[in-house]
């Protein structure tokens, strides 16, 4: 007897049906196999009553299937945020410490850029973290990344308005 491999989801199947209605039951007395071997691949031994084909709830093993995990900090994200971090520092070094223009709009563009690379990779987070049922992780992702998206339209928006004040004071 072959069994069906169970799906890597970890989720049974659900119970396949009789193949023939109530009223349209063949005559199986000369039949060579059993009148519910089309359903044999689908029942597992530990799971299923073959007699009655119903769902065994006491003999379940439940404990083999593991909830997967999802990590909102990914070495991608990390990388990111350091990315931010340093371009702030060129950005705030160009703006406040020495004066420079062009050093200033470089670090605000990359930054902009950046923030929304991250946006758009916690707004997948988000979906993912929906579908799988966390509510709660996947508000706080998608606010994240909302604050992420807003920050990197600012930022590349002043790097556009200094630009234009750098090309006009030349």
């Amino acid at each position: 007897m072959s069994q069906r491999p169970r799906p890597r989801s970890g989720r049974r199947p659900p119970p396949r049906r009789h193949p023939y209605p109530a009223c349209a039951i063949p005559d199986d007395r000369y039949a060579s196999e059993p009148a519910d071997a089309s359903l044999e691949p689908y029942l597992w031994d530990d799971d299923y009553d073959r007699v009655e084909g119903e769902y065994d709830e006491t003999t379940a093993d439940y404990d083999e299937y593991e909830e997967p995990s999802y990590r909102l900090i990914s070495p991608f994200r990390l990388l990111l945020a350091l990315l931010i971090a340093a371009s702030g520092a060129v950005a705030f070094f160009g703006i406040v410490i020495q004066p420079q223009l062009p050093l200033a709009v470089s670090g605000l563009g990359v930054m902009g850029v950046a923030l929304g690379m991250l946006a758009i990779s916690l707004a997948g987070a988000a979906a993912a973290l929906g579908r799988r049922g966390s509510g709660g992780r996947a508000l706080l992702a998608a606010l994240f990344g909302g604050l992420c998206a807003l920050s990197g339209a600012g930022a590349l928006s002043a790097a556009i308005v200094l630009g234009l004040l750098a090309a006009g004071a030349t």
